[in-house]
């Protein structure tokens, strides 16, 4: 598998960009619940910059989401696979493949199915992020045999931990989140140059401390700070004279 020597990787996934480019992703996955989706939206339209949206396949199927989906790509912004129907591709541990190849290689045709009547073929992606965010390097290959390799959220802050509703042992508040960014941002000596910063496009009404309740001041805060907010398929394929 060959990697670019300015990314850095974990187990055969691409986990930040070129850090010595001012720039990073807002990656949002999304499986059953989408009810921040209108205010990411009108953010990113407010501001002027992309975001990276992944959905899985039953996602994309619901007619009530439909009508954000093609916002999405009217917009400008990356929609992207996140599989067929979410199922764990590995142990929590990640010493297990709990699936075949040609399983997931069934799953993803189902999503790439899903996305097409959005105008996103297969060959316009060149990586997409796995359910759970584990995979094993088993898995990396595989997916680089399919023509579409993994990338992950880049470790150090919490901004994954969205998801979670109110009465999870783990709820992390959205403060804290928002907190934690900054904190990663102060620490790196990079800043979050590279970065793809995961997040969620709901959670559903068990979360009652919206995730998004600070987006609008992160996306303030980093375009002060002079990053360039690029879509996941900018930052992983660079142009020519950047190889």
């Amino acid at each position: 598998m060959r990697e670019n020597p300015r990314f850095t990787y974990d187990a055969g996934g691409v986990i930040r960009a070129d850090r010595k480019k001012r720039a990073l992703a807002l990656v949002f996955t999304g499986g059953y619940v989408s009810e921040e989706l209108p205010r990411i939206l009108d953010t990113f339209k407010a501001h002027d910059v992309k975001g990276s949206f992944y959905f899985i396949g039953d996602f994309l199927r619901t007619p009530d989401f439909h009508d954000d989906i093609r916002r999405i790509v009217d917009e400008g912004h990356l929609l992207g696979p996140h599989s067929d129907h979410h199922p764990q591709l590995v142990s929590w541990d990640r010493k297990e493949t709990l699936v075949k190849k040609a399983d997931l290689f069934r799953d993803l045709d189902g999503n790439f199915r899903a996305l097409a009547p959005f105008g996103v073929r297969k060959e316009q992606i060149s990586h997409w992020i796995v359910p759970f965010e584990i995979y094993t390097q088993e898995v990396a290959a595989w997916c680089e045999e399919y023509g579409c390799r993994i990338f992950n959220y880049t470790p150090g802050t919490l901004s994954n931990s969205d998801w979670m509703e109110d009465d999870n042992k783990n709820f992390v508040p959205t403060d804290r989140i928002y907190a934690s960014i900054l904190e990663a941002e102060r620490k790196d000596p990079d800043g979050l140059s590279g970065f793809f910063l995961l997040m969620h496009v709901g959670a559903g009404p068990k979360r009652t401390d919206k995730g998004m309740r600070r987006f609008t001041e992160l996306v303030s805060h980093l375009k002060a700070g002079g990053y360039k907010m690029a879509t996941v398929e900018e930052l992983l394929t660079p142009k020519e004279d950047e190889k």
